[in-house]
């Protein structure tokens, strides 16, 4: 046998992608071990060992298996991850807690997780605990893909209540996950995939040997005798055990209680053959020799959890005479595995009382338990029963009183306070005993409460138990009997008249929601029965469907949508059943029972606008997501934020969402509240594996978002690396696509300055010579922000643009220049020099006048702008403005700033030698209606004198108080604003001419035909 399991640890090193199921031959289960020497033996052997790994033959086998791995594989690059499947103290013993387990081994064992691992650890859902056991698998997918190998040893998977699933997913993983399971039976896999493995018939009498010698007692009533007497024992216990270690220590625990050697050789020639006639043998001994073993292993079978050492001492030593309770003298842990015929093990971690293996618990389960414990219940709920009537423990109860009281019954009173209901609705009606107690403790429960204040006030939350210091002080004797599930007690209040739906407690929950969260369907069904309102709702909303759907009571559900209950019905967060049960850990069994019709899928969150198709892709359950999808679900319903599930689904990263909105044929095109499709949502969150999904369902790149920009346009404005923008040229993107405002992405990004992606956009192809609709090039459009707009300006004019290039309302991009600088309230003086100087350096015209009507220069521009700037003006007349120059109705800069009161710009000019004999030609009417032959800027200066008091000989401004100044300024600008004759030359310098004439940086520009016709001299 040794040689088998050395060769099955070859083959576990060399081949990869098998099962190994480790079978027992009868259907109760026989149990292996291996021993490879005499050194392994004797730590078995170990009367401290013996308690943990009694029956644990598999176990053991496991144990070995990884020892020898972790010796083989030593590289980092291996993993190897071992649990144990069953563990009645597991508070999760869903499959979602098993594969929990995995995954945080292997996250362990590479010491930090991976993408998707770290993805799912941030997630909502599992900050709520609500992580559906296909999103775990998909992180183990994905940690395994990490290694080269890795080997998982999966034991005491047998009495898990998800097995079947468990193993099924495991089996899943990728070819280099190697598996070895420990399971009664070989169905989950090939011939050729397990082996069968028994302890071998000398590893037996070794243990056999071994045991004799250990125990003094039996060791010296063996050498009272000769010793072919001990060989027989050794030899018949090795024969009668059929390679079973479970059953060769049972036989070992029968022999070391004989005291005589008659009594010895009688045992050995009759010890049993079989698990079951070994544990019936050893119980009838109990029975009928030791009561305080007995209830040590009545208390462990039916105990709601495992119990310590203490409390099962306690627990079992317990005996009721009148009012009084008395315990036995308590025994060494020693002792009590000891009268328990080795039926009990302790665990070496936890402290806590387990029957020796499995096979154990099914025995005393079955038939065997009307034999041997016919009261065993009624026990129980009278110790319990017995243990918290007394008024300091009934003080002690609720939520707003002290700690544990200390008396000598205190050893259990933490479990009796919490488990009394459920051992108590196991006792029939005719235990009267049991009633008595029932009732005494539910109406001390009412007259001892205290009063309810703001300090008892904690929890707004059902409590999964009930418990010491954990009752709710303003529930009624109703509410805790559906609690618990206590049938008889709460017939009789009902029948006395009880409230059935009082719910004047903090959490306003009725008795129907106490007996719907617990799943005490026979209460329930009392209640409807009786009238109770079933769809009454506590303070949070919930009504009695809510609570079943959320913690998965498939029977509940079924009857109350058969009593038409409304499952419609949203609790304070907006959800419906429906909604809610989508998350739990038992989604898939619950949410196909709610769906009644389509509209049950369809209906919205009150607050999220959430649908329940929302909600699966929300918290990733692709499981939920197809079927509902299966159902019909309508993918287009917009929630609160606008989104539909298929954009929440690109929000949130959800591939496997997005995969299966693409199946069922989604409209990739539909339009958020803000505009968006869903391929802008994923783009814009960096969701690129999704956006590729998209991509290959035929999603238009190109399609315009909200500010009617495609995704390249707003990629040529951001100031991000060029790696997106190429990833979209990749997909198909247009490089020459028009957006809204009819820009391209390259004008865009020269608009925005953004150097980076105007030199990208270069690269990849996109024509320089494009113009707006207006006749504007890249020149025109391109803003003096910062560096990198002169950089882009240096570009063009290094690729041949005109500096003198004019659009269809014959502006230059000196023109534009000038326009941008008086338009932009916070001017850069700086960039807009660096930019006149480039213009001038490659041949611009500072003196060329407009194409148009007005025939404006750029000086004349600069003077006429609404904001005075009179840094421009000085920086273009040192740059070369004339300041003579006339418009088409020959005025002068001088003219026109005197027209507008510009003192500063107008002292300005005459500093840079502006004639003021220059008259203009417009004709002004006289007294004598005799035409006259135009005006000079000092007659303007002087038809306003209001607000400039000018020497007409010296041609000097002589200052005004400040008050004078300031009342003049005012009444020069409602002058001018009302003067019809100012109106033409308003055009040039007003609001018209920036809307009419020109197209400012960034404007919005009509999204015509751009084939007009160049203007610009040259092109690059």
């Amino acid at each position: 046998m040794t040689e088998r399991v050395n060769g099955y640890l070859t083959m576990i090193r060399t081949h990869s992608g098998f099962l190994v199921s480790v079978e027992r031959f009868t259907a109760l289960g026989q149990v292996f071990i291996p021993f490879k020497s005499r050194a392994i033996f004797d730590s078995i052997s170990k009367p401290k060992l013996m308690k943990r790994i009694a029956g644990a033959g598999k176990t053991f086998l496991a144990s070995t298996i990884i020892d020898s791995l972790r010796n083989t594989f030593t590289s980092a690059d291996v993993a190897i991850v071992f649990i144990f499947g069953h563990d009645e103290a597991d508070e999760d013993p869903s499959s979602v807690g098993f594969l929990d387990k995995i995954l945080a081994q292997l996250v362990y064992r590479k010491r930090a997780p991976c993408h998707a691992t770290a993805a799912l650890y941030k997630s909502k859902s599992f900050a709520e605990g609500k992580v559906s056991a296909k999103a775990y698998q998909d992180a183990i997918r994905a940690e395994v893909n990490r290694f080269s190998r890795v080997m998982f040893v999966i034991d005491g998977i047998d009495m898990h209540v998800e097995k079947e699933r468990i193993l099924n997913r495991l089996q899943k993983l990728p070819d280099h996950a190697q598996l070895l399971v420990t399971t009664r039976e070989a169905k989950y896999t090939s011939k050729d995939g397990h082996i069968s493995v028994l302890a071998t018939h000398g590893d037996l009498e070794s243990y056999a040997c071994s045991r004799i010698e250990q125990d003094e007692e039996l060791s010296a009533l063996v050498k009272q005798y000769a010793p072919e007497l001990k060989f027989a024992i050794i030899r018949q216990v090795a024969l009668k055990s059929h390679g079973l270690f479970l059953l060769a220590r049972l036989h070992m625990d029968m022999l070391s209680r004989c005291n005589d050697g008659s009594l010895l050789q009688k045992s050995l020639s009759q010890l049993p053959e079989s698990l079951n006639d070994a544990y019936g043998e050893s119980m009838t001994r109990i029975v009928s020799q030791n009561p305080f073993a007995s209830r040590c292993l009545y208390w462990t079978l039916y105990a709601q959890r495992p119990l310590t050492v203490s409390e099962l001492e306690f627990a079992a030593g317990f005996e009721l005479k009148g009012n009084n309770a008395l315990k036995e003298t308590s025994s060494s842990e020693h002792t009590m595995l000891y009268e328990t015929a080795g039926l009990l093990s302790i665990d070496a971690m936890s402290g806590t009382v387990h029957l020796v293996h499995k096979t154990a618990k099914e025995y005393l389960s079955g038939p065997a338990a009307r034999v041997f414990f016919p009261t065993a219940k009624v026990n129980i709920a009278d110790v319990c029963l017995a243990i918290i009537t007394p008024d300091e423990v009934i003080d002690g109860c609720y939520v707003n009183e002290g700690g544990t009281p200390q008396n000598p019954r205190s050893g259990l009173l933490t479990y009796a306070t919490t488990y009394w209901g459920h051992h108590a609705s196991e006792v029939g009606e005719d235990e009267q005993a049991i009633q008595v107690l029932i009732r005494a403790f539910i109406n001390k429960l009412c007259w001892r409460r205290p009063p309810v204040t703001r300090s008892s006030v904690l929890r707004l939350e059902m409590p999964k138990q009930l418990g010491f210091g954990k009752y709710f002080p303003d529930w009624s004797s109703l509410h805790v009997l559906a609690y618990f599930g206590i049938m008889e007690k709460a017939q009789r209040l009902i029948d006395q008249g009880a409230d059935l739906d009082d719910c004047d407690n903090q959490l306003g929950i009725t008795p129907l929601h106490c007996a719907v969260y617990r799943g005490n369907e026979e209460m329930v069904e009392l209640l409807l029965n009786s009238n109770a309102n079933i769809n009454a709702t506590c303070k949070d909303g919930k009504t009695v469907l809510h609570m079943a759907a959320e913690q998965g009571h498939r029977k509940l559900i079924r009857f109350l949508l058969h009593r038409r209950v409304k499952s419609r019905k949203a609790n304070q967060q907006g959800e419906t059943a429906l909604q809610l049960a989508i998350g739990t850990t038992h989604e898939e069994a619950t949410v196909p029972l709610l769906i009644k019709t389509r509209f049950d899928m369809d209906v919205q969150n009150t607050v999220t606008g959430n649908t329940a198709l929302h909600r699966a892709v929300d918290l990733r359950r692709p499981r939920i997501i197809a079927f509902l999808l299966e159902k019909g679900a309508n993918m287009n319903v917009l929630n609160r934020d606008g989104m539909t599930p298929l954009q929440l689904a690109c929000k949130t990263d959800n591939c496997e969402a997005v995969s299966l909105f693409l199946e069922r044929g989604a409209q990739l095109e539909i339009r958020s509240s803000h505009g968006t499709t869903a391929l802008h949502i994923s783009a814009l969150q960096g969701n690129w594996v999704v956006f590729d999904l998209l991509m290959i369902g035929g999603a238009d790149i190109d399609a315009w978002d909200s500010e009617g920009d495609s995704l390249l346009h707003m990629q040529a404005r951001e100031p991000s690396t060029t790696s997106i923008a190429a990833h979209l040229l990749a997909q198909g993107a247009d490089i020459e696509a028009y957006n809204s405002q009819g820009y391209t992405p390259l004008q865009c990004a020269a608009m925005s300055g953004n150097k980076p992606k105007f030199l990208f956009l270069v690269e990849q192809g996109a024509r320089l010579d494009v113009q707006t609709a207006k006749g504007e090039t890249l020149l025109h459009i391109t803003p003096p922000l910062n560096q990198d707009c002169l950089d882009i300006v240096e570009t063009l004019l290094e690729c041949r643009f005109s500096a003198n290039a004019t659009t269809l309302s014959g502006l230059t991009p000196l023109h534009h220049l000038v326009i941008n600088a008086f338009d932009s309230p916070y001017p850069s003086f700086k960039q807009t020099a660096d930019f006149l100087s480039l213009l001038l350096s490659y041949g611009a015209n500072i003196n060329a006048p407009t194409a148009s009507y007005e025939a404006v220069t750029a000086l004349h521009l600069a003077v006429t702008a609404k904001i005075p700037r009179e840094s421009l003006v000085s920086l273009l007349i040192e740059k070369g403005a004339s300041v003579d120059t006339r418009t088409s109705d020959g005025r002068t800069p001088l003219h026109l700033a005197a027209e507008r009161g510009f003192h500063d710009i107008f002292q300005i000019l005459l500093d840079a030698g502006a004639d003021i004999s220059m008259k203009d030609t417009e004709e002004t009417p006289t007294k004598d209606n005799v035409k006259g032959d135009g005006q000079t800027a000092i007659d303007l200066v002087h038809k306003h004198s209001v607000h400039v008091n000018w020497p007409a000989h010296t041609g000097k401004l002589r200052p005004l108080p400040a008050m004078q100044q300031h009342n003049g300024l005012a009444a020069t600008t409602h002058s001018l604003d009302s003067d019809s004759e100012m109106s033409q030359i308003d055009q040039i310098g007003g609001s018209s001419l920036l809307s009419e004439n020109y197209s400012n940086w960034g404007s919005r520009a009509s999204s015509t035909s751009m084939d007009l016709s160049s203007i610009i001299s040259s092109s690059c």
